[in-house]
């Protein structure tokens, strides 16, 4: 995938590397007074949605910075919301960089192909994690997902690894990814729920951080 979502400056004031608050939330989005909200989001009915698909990164309130992350949510993408590559899930933000475990539209041009990625933003470039892991076999890595449909995700960063997995509502697996790191790579941040060309919601989210 190209460098869609490196455009976004985050401005979180995070330092690389920096492990310092411990993080336990549980969120059924009945307000959002967890989250650092703009206009572009909105909780309503029990979920946190993205209506226009415009909502960036939403980090949770006071930017709090940990590592050994967990992070996890009911995630229903609804529609796209223009021609271009179209981005919706989790992450973990730290200043500029940032991990990305997202469902993926790819253009319009491109054939509109569906799948899932983790990838890192770091130092200004995309997909910087490619020199600094080793990619860990899975059952199933890709997932042809669908609209109006409702997924478990789930990201857990530590000092050795990032996995990003897919489950239904049966609690079955339907896809995962897993690296170990084997270089210099994001290792703390900011839970944050992700949303960019794609309108999208979440509910029931569980995180934690140390």
């Amino acid at each position: 995938m190209k460098k869609f979502l490196g455009m976004a400056m985050i401005g979180a004031g995070l330092a690389a590397g920096v492990c310092a608050d411990e993080i336990k939330l549980s969120d059924k989005f009945n307000d959002a007074s967890n989250w650092n909200t703009t206009q572009n989001w909105q909780a309503t009915a029990g979920q946190m949605t993205c209506p226009n698909g415009d909502g960036g990164f939403l980090l949770i309130k006071d930017n709090k910075t940990s590592g050994d992350i967990s992070i996890e949510a009911d995630v229903t993408p609804i529609e796209a919301k223009n021609d271009d590559w179209k981005v919706g899930g989790l992450a973990v933000v730290n200043g500029d960089n940032f991990w990305a475990f997202c469902f993926i539209e790819s253009p319009n041009a491109d054939g509109k192909k569906h799948f899932i990625e983790v990838k890192e933003m770091k130092d200004g470039k995309w997909g910087a994690e490619a020199d600094a892991i080793k990619v860990l076999p899975t059952a199933n890595g890709g997932l042809d997902w669908k609209y109006n449909t409702t997924y478990r995700l789930k990201l857990v960063l530590n000092g050795e690894g990032i996995t990003g997995t897919v489950s239904d509502k049966s609690g079955k697996v339907l896809a995962e990814i897993k690296y170990q790191f084997t270089g210099d790579v994001v290792k703390s941040g900011t839970p944050a729920l992700r949303s960019s060309g794609l309108a999208i919601k979440f509910d029931n989210a569980e995180i934690s951080g140390k």
